[in-house]
């Protein structure tokens, strides 16, 4: 008996589904989308190509260095981030214009030890993802803990290593994980398996240390061997080498020489840096790995140094930079010097920060070194650890402010991937009242400062700036990039009678503030200082004030501002003049002001910004998310990871300002805070698998009111990736561990990631909503995911590897991370010149159902011809995982088609469109194999050399069958049989 024929159309616009198997997806969805948008109801569209924008910048027309991290727009602007440095793109030059130097990483510090002892001068070191911590501990023991920084999973806690307190360097090499202690004139080592961390006892490798902290190790490569630099009891410097067991090798080097402290690092050419101080001289050498002594002794500068950290440049042979602190007369004058060495010669000692000591031993990245430094004022309020880059001193990175505590050596940083790890010794601010700090017991710190987090560069424009997230919050202007606020109010102040003057007699009080006024004219203020009072007698003497300087800035324009009241007063009036201010000089310690003023002159200058009781400005921490959220900035990401911070309601004309009573936290369970947004009226907190959220109006600027407190929204998902958060018509659409979801103004969520569910491993690096489209597009480190959710289908566009996107002027602009950017254009189908190709596959399409029997003769597509181009199809049958059959429908040969302005006049060819052929697109092919129970189709534009130029190709309409059907299961071979056939 025949078999019935009839037409089985197919629509192919029914988006992807990745989620459910293709061996039962419904007919119309799809296995893969390439490279298709949805303009019209049941077509698809090939997407627009992407022109490169020059890679060079304006003014000098040189090529940008260094991989990109990101992209962002401020008003009209659009802004890269590479190389570390800030660009803003000229349109009409075709270039980029350089704004500045900005480096963007984001900081982590989580507690590893806290309790009711002491723990100082701790250290560690990684080997995979085990990490050893070690400290100094009130008991009077060196004690260690152990964890996996994969999982946090503490795997040896707080134990005793059964030797004293002292000195002491934590290593890693190879599978093993070592813990140095200096003992009297012993340096003795223990050694930790990371797969079995049971302590092992390795004996004394040294037995002759000359000086308790004359000595230092490092590590050559990961796993082949340590190396020690100490000073013996001759005395003399002693350079030797360890295998993994601790054997010493055959390789040393020793030389007359004395030290009270020393350094060593080996750098990424294995040259062996050693640095050195004793009273009066810093110096320095190089050797290489067999020993050999390469260039110096040589002295770096005639000054005598508490600390030396080594700064090798792995690029160059025999380059290093020598970085060196130095006592001040009080610790608020302590400052950090560094010199220039190469091959021998040493040359530009200058200083490389003031008020600033060492506290870190140095790291690359991107070809620049870092290094961490502590504020250590004589007061303790603001105590305070900075990273700075080695080359100028450029501020990147802030951490516990007024929360640290100094170490006497500099700790070991330790690198994986592209993040850097080291120990630091923290302590808790309990109260503060006058000069008083008092704290909690000192603890450690693991602290990360990782470049390559993907919330590097997160923006968010407000009060006429553009705020950008990373180790200390910076702000661009649209004139330059600087760090925002004020790391440190004014200390110390110090007030003095001076010559016979016109002050009014009594008791005055004075106050200093740091001021600055950025490209829009707004005027930023620093915390005040504390409030000094000097008694002017019946002679009416002038005053004499002097006022730290801020010297941790990148500022080169910030002014000191000099308050002080009437006698006997409480009102703080300005007394410094405005048309020539006290400039800060942030290479000078200390900058002077003489007040000679009577009262009735002062009270009608400016009174002090926190005059009513309106709370003074605090720079806020670094952080990783910002947020704008009813007329406040709102942060998140913090070195509290459950805290975040919002600033006062920001008001025309006056800058953003944070003040530290601002903030709160959010309850410890499901871990830290992922990500933020506002949804409507409600600030969103989102975690890993569940969002809070506050609403209310929040404080004024006095501290009146408040919001809510976190209150937990109902449902079983949370956002794992900030970057990945976007506002669209139903909501918020955003990515959780289980795919993308939208949440609705009533807290209503629903799955909307069914279609690119394979694509959950791939990392968000951006999400833009395309309003002309209708279109969420998703960039990530691979393809990029794009819902059109007027249609409610996917698709996805390919070359597309992306470190970021955004909207400029109504044109999408992603950036990769070699950092060429690329623009959208509607009049192309390239990008940059590489063929954009549109490609989809179907699932297994069964019309007689689940393993039925049909029988498919022909197959036929319907579209719209647009340019030349070859299709591509290919065929599978019965689940297969190889394609059986190929088609390849050349329409140059077989279509002829005569388009605008070819030879065909108008009207000449009966039932031609307009200007020549109809362009109406159907394509029919026989089928080799008709008998199946299951039938797949893949089909894609292909642009060769014989096509000539890449255009839009075609539209894709549907898909249609020609079958038969028996109901019945189709015949399987013998040996897939059981039983009678």
């Amino acid at each position: 008996m025949p078999v019935t024929k009839q037409l089985v159309p197919i629509d192919l616009t029914g988006g992807l589904n990745t989620k459910t198997d293709p061996k039962s997806l419904q007919p119309g969805q799809l296995e893969d989308l390439r490279n298709a948008v949805y303009r019209k109801g049941n077509r698809l569209d090939k997407r627009p190509g992407y022109d490169q924008l020059p890679n060079t910048e304006t003014i000098f027309g040189e090529a940008i260095d260094g991989g990109a991290d990101g992209i962002a727009t401020y008003q009209d602007e659009l802004l890269m981030y590479a190389g570390q440095r800030l660009y803003s793109y000229a349109q009409g030059s075709a270039g980029w214009v350089d704004k500045g130097p900005m480096v963007s990483a984001i900081i982590k510090t989580r507690q590893i030890i806290k309790n009711s002892y002491e723990q100082s001068e701790g250290d560690m070191a990684i080997s995979g993802s085990i990490a050893l911590y070690a400290w100094q501990d009130s008991d009077g023991q060196v004690r260690y803990s152990i964890e996996d920084i994969s999982t946090g999973t503490i795997i040896v806690n707080d134990e005793d290593s059964g030797v004293a307190a002292d000195v002491l360097r934590c290593a890693a090499l190879g599978q093993y994980l070592y813990l140095f202690i200096r003992s009297a004139a012993n340096i003795k080592a223990l050694r930790f398996h990371i797969l079995e961390p049971a302590i092992e006892d390795m004996g004394n490798i040294v037995t002759d240390l000359g000086a308790a902290d004359a000595w230092d190790t490092s590590t050559i490569g990961t796993d082949e061997n340590i190396v020690l630099f100490y000073r013996d009891t001759t005395p003399e410097l002693q350079f030797v080498q360890f295998d993994q067991d601790l054997t010493m090798l055959a390789q040393t080097l020793a030389f007359v020489e004395t030290a009270d402290i020393c350094s060593v690092e080996v750098d990424d050419l294995y040259q062996i840096w050693m640095g050195w101080g004793r009273a009066g001289t810093v110096r320095m050498a190089r050797a290489n790995r067999s020993a050999t002594l390469l260039d110096g002794p040589t002295e770096a500068e005639a000054v005598t140094a508490t600390h030396i950290v080594l700064a090798p440049d792995s690029a160059a042979t025999g380059a290093c930079t020598i970085c060196y602190s130095i006592a001040g007369g009080t610790t608020d004058n302590n400052y950090t010097r560094a010199a220039d060495y190469l091959l021998g010669v040493v040359s530009g000692a200058a200083d490389l920060l003031r008020s600033v000591s060492l506290q870190s031993k140095s790291f690359e990245q991107g070809g620049e070194r870092y290094v961490q430094v502590i504020y250590s004022p004589v007061s303790g309020l603001q105590t305070t650890w900075f990273i700075v880059r080695v080359s100028d001193g450029l501020v990147v990175g802030k951490q516990l402010y007024r929360e640290a505590f100094q170490k006497v050596r500099p700790s070991s940083v330790t690198p994986v991937g592209n993040a850097y790890h080291w120990l630091i010794t923290n302590r808790t601010r309990l109260i503060s009242e006058g000069d008083s700090a008092p704290f909690s017991s000192s603890g450690q710190a693991h602290t990360l400062f990782d470049f390559g987090n993907v919330n590097v560069f997160n923006t968010e424009e407000m009060g006429r700036s553009l705020f950008i997230a990373g180790g200390i919050m910076q702000q661009y202007d649209g004139a330059q990039v600087t760090e925002f606020g004020f790391p440190l109010f004014p200390e110390p102040v110090t007030v003095a009678l001076g010559a016979a003057g016109v002050n009014t007699p009594g008791i005055h009080f004075i106050k200093a503030v740091y001021e600055w006024t950025d490209a829009n004219g707004q005027i930023q203020y620093s915390a005040p200082s504390l409030q000094k009072s000097v008694t002017v007698t019946g002679g009416s003497e002038s005053i004499d004030v002097t006022v730290g300087t801020l010297r941790v800035t990148t500022r080169g324009d910030i002014t000191v501002a000099i308050f002080m009241t009437e006698a006997s007063g409480e009102l703080f009036y300005r007394v410094s003049s405005v048309t020539s201010p006290v400039l800060n000089d942030p290479t000078a310690d200390t900058v002077a002001y003489n007040i000679d003023i009577a009262d009735a002159d002062i009270i009608d200058n400016d009174l002090l910004y926190t005059t009513g009781g309106v709370l003074e400005n605090t720079q806020p921490p670094a952080c990783a998310y910002l947020e704008a959220f009813k007329g406040r900035l709102m942060i998140a990401g913090l070195e509290n990871p459950l805290a975040y911070w919002y600033s006062k309601i920001n008001q025309e004309g006056v800058p953003i300002e944070f003040t530290d009573t601002f903030s709160d936290v959010v309850e410890s369970k499901s871990g830290d805070i992922t990500a933020v947004s506002t949804l409507d009226d409600k600030f969103i907190i989102w975690k890993r698998d569940r969002p809070y959220y506050i609403f209310g109006d929040g404080p004024n600027s006095t501290g009146g009111g408040s919001f809510t407190l976190p209150t937990q929204i109902n449902i079983d998902v949370g956002c794992s990736e900030h970057t990945s958060i976007v506002r669209m018509p139903d909501g918020l659409m955003f990515k959780s561990v289980k795919g993308i979801y939208t949440l609705t103004s009533g807290f209503g969520v629903s799955y909307v990631g069914a279609g690119v569910e394979d694509g959950n491993a791939l990392l968000v690096t951006g999400a833009v909503l395309n309003p002309d489209t209708n279109e969420v597009r998703y960039v990530t480190n691979g393809r990029a995911l794009v819902y059109n959710y007027f249609f409610q289908r996917w698709s996805t566009f390919t070359n597309f590897e992306a470190k970021g996107a955004v909207n400029w002027i109504n044109t999408f602009a992603y950036i990769r991370e070699d950092g060429t950017v690329f623009l959208e254009n509607d009049n192309t189908y390239k990008d940059a010149g590489a063929t954009v190709s549109l490609g989809l596959k179907t699932g297994w399409i069964s019309l007689a159902g689940l393993q039925g029997f049909l029988r498919v003769c022909r197959f036929a597509i319907l579209g719209t011809y647009k340019s030349r181009h070859i299709l591509r199809i290919k065929v599978g049958y019965d689940f297969e995982e190889s394609w059986r059959d190929y088609y390849i429908f050349d329409t140059e040969a077989q279509m002829s088609p005569t388009t605008f302005g070819t030879a065909s006049p108008f009207g000449e060819v009966t039932g031609a469109g307009f200007g020549g052929n109809s362009l109406s697109y159907f394509f029919r092919a026989h089928l080799s194999r008709q008998k199946c129970s299951a039938i797949r189709f893949s089909i894609e534009d292909v642009t060769t050399e014989e096509t000539g130029e890449s255009g839009e190709g075609l539209d894709i309409t549907g898909l249609a069958l020609e079958v038969g059907l028996k109901g019945k299961i189709a015949r399987r071979p013998y040996l897939k049989s059981i039983g009678a056939s």
